[in-house]
Protein backbone atom coordinates (compact mmCIF):
# COMPACT_ATOMS: atom_id res chain seq x y z
CA UNK A 1 0.00 0.00 0.00
CA UNK A 2 1.65 3.21 -1.03
CA UNK A 3 2.30 5.81 1.86
CA UNK A 4 0.62 9.62 1.05
CA UNK A 5 3.43 12.18 1.80
CA UNK A 6 0.75 15.21 2.32
CA UNK A 7 -2.64 15.50 4.42
CA UNK A 8 -5.70 17.20 3.30
CA UNK A 9 -6.70 20.05 4.77
CA UNK A 10 -9.74 17.97 5.99
CA UNK A 11 -8.06 15.35 7.72
CA UNK A 12 -5.92 18.46 9.63
CA UNK A 13 -9.92 19.11 11.00
CA UNK A 14 -10.66 15.81 11.32
CA UNK A 15 -7.43 15.39 13.86
CA UNK A 16 -7.22 18.89 15.39
CA UNK A 17 -10.93 19.52 15.90
CA UNK A 18 -10.68 22.85 14.64
CA UNK A 19 -12.57 24.42 12.61
CA UNK A 20 -12.21 25.06 8.37
CA UNK A 21 -11.82 28.24 9.01
CA UNK A 22 -9.05 28.01 11.65
CA UNK A 23 -7.50 25.91 9.58
CA UNK A 24 -7.23 27.71 6.40
CA UNK A 25 -6.13 30.93 9.04
CA UNK A 26 -3.38 29.30 10.48
CA UNK A 27 -2.23 28.25 6.91
CA UNK A 28 -2.35 32.09 5.82
CA UNK A 29 -0.58 33.18 8.74
CA UNK A 30 2.19 30.38 8.26
CA UNK A 31 1.43 28.23 11.86
CA UNK A 32 0.74 25.26 10.12
CA UNK A 33 3.09 24.71 7.23
CA UNK A 34 1.33 24.09 3.79
CA UNK A 35 2.34 23.46 0.50
CA UNK A 36 -0.07 25.30 -2.07
CA UNK A 37 -0.04 23.23 -5.43
CA UNK A 38 -2.21 25.36 -7.93
CA UNK A 39 -4.63 28.31 -7.15
CA UNK A 40 -6.80 25.58 -4.73
CA UNK A 41 -5.17 22.70 -3.96
CA UNK A 42 -3.54 23.23 -0.38
CA UNK A 43 -1.48 19.96 1.18
CA UNK A 44 0.79 19.72 4.15
CA UNK A 45 3.97 17.79 4.48
CA UNK A 46 3.00 14.85 7.10
CA UNK A 47 6.48 15.47 8.32
CA UNK A 48 6.16 18.89 8.71
CA UNK A 49 2.37 18.30 10.50
CA UNK A 50 3.31 15.93 12.73
CA UNK A 51 6.53 17.60 13.96
CA UNK A 52 4.29 21.06 14.61
CA UNK A 53 1.82 18.83 16.41
CA UNK A 54 4.14 16.94 18.59
CA UNK A 55 5.33 20.56 19.34
CA UNK A 56 2.02 21.90 20.41
CA UNK A 57 1.49 18.46 22.61
CA UNK A 58 4.95 19.07 24.34
CA UNK A 59 4.02 22.99 24.89
CA UNK A 60 0.67 21.33 26.41
CA UNK A 61 2.29 19.07 28.59
CA UNK A 62 4.94 22.17 29.61
CA UNK A 63 1.91 24.33 30.90
CA UNK A 64 0.10 21.82 33.11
Amino acid sequence: MKQEMFYKVSAIIEMTGLSRSKVYQMITDGEIPAIRLGERTIRIPKEAFDNWLSGLDAFSKEAQ
